[in-house]
């Protein structure tokens, strides 16, 4: 007896492969007294690690009913992400019918035997310790989902995690860096002070680089930063205290506000360095390093990296100025060629998917999930606007209000976000409040599409793979009473 209709999966694939993720995967191990749901639900309980554009999977068995197991290997995925993420926890469990004997077994999933009600943010250690404390305060077998009464809780199998990472989280946070970037003589970590040894607390890394790019030292820094920093509040109109971090989005109004090219630069498993972001601007470089939540200062890139990655094609150099150059011309991703004859649309995603035998059903092929959004203005006086020989200038329109619905559950209720005299925050305070509504909108698309995830995953078409998950990851944004329409 089972809750759910089995799907067969293979065993997990080589460290190579496009779907997983580059660690040691942990053997499968049984157990003697529940052999029988141990070979007929292998595929779900054996260790897996599944690695996708925007989110991973990552599922472990558990050899006691332990939560300190559990939070040991949320410190391991921890070590293992780039950015912020959003974290959510599955069990797998085996219960037992009293009156008839017949077990049991129902597997994790995103929306099912859930450790904590929502999805957490996870963008620091004092993050990873608060959803820690969470987890010790939960009894395992009172948290369980019994049918009835009829059935007791037996055994936990497994628990899976699933991480969906957030590269536009304001970057900032203090960051532990691992051993080899610690010894990368190539880079400065900016992690700690100098003078007191004690990690930085404040998100200003992004400052301190770019002090540091202008000529200050690492023992005569902090003037510098926060004069950095005052110019940016005054400049975005915020607080000190509304201040997370800065976000790779506002790189490129950081780039003209002071006037210096920024680049963004991370290192993978390999060490083989891949360009994250560039800017506009060319005069003046500033190179990063990202690792997380934090920037630190590329001094030397011969001591940095001796292999760069094009993101589009993944063609390595041996030299960062040919991988940058390659860059400006690479088309591997926009790439489109005109012939003659009748006019044929691309190929959806799901007609790629049923090329390679995958059909999905077309009651599927709808996207039922948005986001609508209204935009007020208001007039304000403005002598400022130079006028021309035929117009003059008397208003100008300011941001005032924006309101957000959406139809999905849970974020039903229109929010008002109404400006209290900074337009760019007031965008930012909407922009984030969707945010959180895609991030559902991912999980309730990977549940509607639970049923192929594992084949599509199995595909040796990495590019289709990709792409599929590049739908379930997006959301339609549809401006109201206009014809402005956003993915």
């Amino acid at each position: 007896m089972v809750n759910h209709r089995p799907i067969s999966i293979s065993a997990p694939q080589p460290a190579n492969s496009h779907n997983i993720l580059p660690l040691v995967v942990p053997d499968f191990v049984t157990d003697p007294e529940y052999n029988d749901i141990y070979s007929k639900f292998r595929g779900y309980i054996e260790p897996k690690f599944v690695n996708r554009k925007f989110s991973r999977v990552y599922r472990f068995q558990l050899t006691t009913l332990c939560m300190d197991e559990v939070i040991r290997y949320i410190e391991l995925i921890f070590r293992e992400q780039t950015s912020s993420y959003k974290l959510a926890i599955s069990l797998s469990y085996i219960l037992l019918n009293r009156e008839t004997d017949e077990l049991t077994f129902y597997w994790a999933s995103q929306n099912n035997q859930k450790l904590l009600d929502s999805p957490h943010f996870v963008g620091s250690h004092q993050d990873l310790e608060n959803i820690s404390k969470k987890l010790k305060a939960v009894n395992f077998q009172s948290h369980v989902t019994y049918p009835n009464s009829k059935f007791v809780f037996r055994k936990a199998t497994n628990v899976e995690f699933y991480v969906t990472r957030l590269p536009n989280i304001p970057i900032g946070a203090g960051t532990i860096l691992p051993q080899t970037l610690r010894r990368n003589k190539g880079i400065l970590s900016l992690t700690c002070s100098p003078k007191t040894g004690r990690p930085f607390s404040d998100s200003l890394c992004f400052f301190r680089c770019l002090a540091i790019h202008r000529g200050a030292t690492v023992h005569s820094l902090e003037t510098p930063t926060k004069a950095l920093f005052t110019e940016f509040c005054e400049s975005f109109g915020i607080t000190s205290i509304d201040f997370d971090g800065v976000c790779l989005g506002q790189l490129s109004d950081l780039s003209e506000l002071f006037n210096v090219g920024i680049c963004v630069y991370q290192l993978d498993e390999s060490d083989n360095c891949e360009l994250v972001f560039r800017s506009l601007k060319n005069n003046a470089v500033m190179n990063l390093n990202l690792f997380g939540n934090h920037f630190s200062l590329i001094k030397d890139f011969g001591k940095y990296s001796s292999s760069y990655l094009c993101l589009k094609c993944k063609r390595s150099f041996d030299r960062k100025f040919n991988m940058v150059r390659h860059t400006n011309i690479c088309d591997a991703s926009t790439k489109n060629v005109y012939g003659s004859g009748v006019f044929h649309p691309p190929q959806t995603i799901f007609d790629q998917l049923s090329d390679h035998g995958v059909d999905i059903p077309n009651d599927l092929h709808f996207f039922e999930e948005r986001i609508c959004f209204d935009i007020e203005s208001i007039l304000v006086r403005d002598t400022n606007i130079p006028n021309t020989d035929r117009v003059t200038f008397t208003f100008r329109h300011e941001l005032a209000s924006i309101s957000v619905a959406s139809n999905v559950e849970g974020f039903e209720e229109p929010v008002c976000f109404i400006s209290e005299g900074c337009p760019k925050k007031l965008l930012r305070k909407a922009i984030e409040h969707m945010q959180e509504i895609a991030v559902e909108v991912e999980i309730l698309q990977r549940t509607k599409f639970e049923d192929y995830i594992e084949l599509i995953e199995e595909l040796d078409d990495a590019k289709v793979v990709e792409k599929f998950d590049e739908y379930m990851s997006q959301v339609p944004v549809i401006s109201f009473n206009g014809n402005l329409q956003l993915y």
